[in-house]
C-alpha cells in the first residue's frame, strides 16, 4: 500500500513553490516588457525568487500578495520594502492571512495610486520620466554641476530636479547627505565622493530605489555601473554609460 511521507509532502512543496515562481517570472512580462534591454529569462526567474522569498518572509504568502509584490519591486526598485523612501506605501505587517490580507492590499494599493498620481504623473509616469530627462541632460555633461559643493546644495538640486519627491521623501535624503550614507555609497560604487559624484547617487536613489545597483529587476543598472569612470586623468565622474541606459529604459517603459 502507498503511504505519503513526510518526504513526499515536501517534494510536492518544493514542486509547488518552483512552478509558482515561474510563473511569477512569467507575469513579469505584464509589467515589464518582453524586449525590456538586458533583461534575460534567467534574469527574470532569479527576481522572481527574490520577490517569492521576500513576499513570504514579510507574510503575504498567497498568490495576490505575491503578485502585489512583484508590482511593487517594478515600480518603485526590487528592495522597496525596506526602503526608508517608500515607509509610508510599503507594508510592514509582518504575517498577514486570509481577510486581512485582502484588507491590508487593498490598503496599500489606495496609497500606492494616489503616489503614482501625485508623484509619478499618472499611469504615463510623466512627472518621473520629465525628470529623469533632465537628470541625465546633466549628468551627460561630464564639467557639469560644478556648483554643488555641500550636502545644501545637493538637496536643493534634488528639490529642483524633482519637488514632487523631494515634498514626499526630503527628509530621508537630506537625512542620508547629514549622515555621509550618500558619501559613502559614491566611494563604494565609483571611488569617488565630490558633491556632483554624491548627487548622482542621490539621484539614482531616488528615481531606482536604495539598492539600485543589485535591484533584480534592472540588472544593467550594476553592469553599465562597472563602465563608468574619470573622465581623463583624475577628471570628473563619466558616468554616461549609466544615463545612456538609462535613457534606453525610460525609452522602453
Amino acid at each position: 500500500m502507498f503511504a505519503i511521507t513526510p518526504a513526499h509532502e515536501a517534494g510536492f512543496e518544493d514542486y509547488r513553490r518552483e512552478r509558482f515562481i515561474e510563473e511569477l517570472a512569467l507575469g513579469s512580462y505584464d509589467f515589464i516588457a518582453d524586449d525590456a534591454p538586458f533583461l534575460t529569462k534567467d534574469q527574470r526567474l532569479k527576481g522572481a525568487r527574490f520577490i517569492y522569498q521576500s513576499a513570504e518572509n514579510a507574510g503575504y504568502e498567497t498568490r495576490g500578495g505575491c503578485f502585489f509584490w512583484l508590482n511593487m519591486a517594478v515600480l518603485f526598485g526590487s528592495h522597496f520594502s525596506s526602503d526608508p523612501q517608500f515607509g509610508i506605501i510599503a507594508p510592514r505587517h509582518g504575517q498577514t492571512g486570509g481577510s486581512r490580507e485582502l484588507a491590508d492590499l487593498s490598503r496599500v494599493y489606495t496609497q500606492v495610486a494616489n503616489y503614482v498620481s501625485q508623484v509619478l504623473g499618472g499611469p504615463s509616469n510623466r512627472i518621473y520620466n520629465a525628470a529623469v530627462a533632465e537628470f541625465v541632460t546633466q549628468m551627460d555633461d561630464v564639467h557639469g554641476l560644478q556648483d554643488l559643493t555641500d550636502a545644501a546644495s545637493v538637496s536643493a538640486r534634488l528639490s529642483a530636479l524633482y519637488p514632487q519627491k523631494q515634498k514626499s521623501h526630503g527628509r530621508v535624503y537630506l537625512g542620508k547627505l547629514d549622515s555621509g550614507a550618500y558619501q559613502a555609497k559614491a566611494l563604494r560604487l565609483f571611488q569617488a565622493d565630490d558633491m556632483r559624484t554624491v548627487y548622482f547617487v542621490a539621484a539614482m536613489e531616488m528615481f531606482f530605489g536604495h539598492q539600485f545597483e543589485t535591484d533584480f529587476f534592472k540588472p544593467w543598472i550594476g553592469a553599465a555601473i562597472a563602465e563608468c569612470g574619470p573622465s581623463g586623468t583624475d577628471g570628473p565622474l563619466d558616468v554616461r554609460p549609466l544615463t545612456k541606459q538609462v535613457k534606453l529604459w525610460v525609452d522602453n517603459e
